[in-house]
């Protein structure tokens, strides 16, 4: 028994850096999902795990924070959703190929 279990432990903290890796493209769409459906914990905790990797940035990070910000209103979070919209604005302000995506932030940071 001792043995099984230091090999499920093992197993498991081997696969940890792994789920670090997985692609934040797919994580951003994960939460997207997870916000359409109305699951606001998850997507905002999703939203957060891609946003504190690194590994976007640009529109994609403008857009991780308008999922985050609109998961942190429907759940009556408000001062967390405005920070959230307030970074999404200052990341989408300077990227005019992107010009839909600012205005959906600046349309649900007026929501609040």
């Amino acid at each position: 028994m001792r043995h099984t279990t230091t090999v499920l432990i093992t197993l498991f903290l081997a696969g940890l850096p792994l789920f670090a890796q997985e692609n934040p493209h797919q994580r951003l769409q994960d939460a997207l999902v997870l916000e359409q459906q109305g699951q606001f914990d998850a997507a905002s905790n999703t939203a957060k795990l891609v946003i504190n990797s690194h590994q976007l940035s640009g529109v994609e990070l403008g857009r991780a924070y308008i999922i985050m910000g609109i998961a942190y209103r429907a759940m009556g979070n408000f001062a967390a959703a405005q920070n959230a919209f307030e970074q999404s604005l200052r990341i989408l302000e300077r990227d005019p190929e992107h010009v839909s995506d600012y205005a959906a932030a600046l349309n649900n940071y007026a929501g609040l």
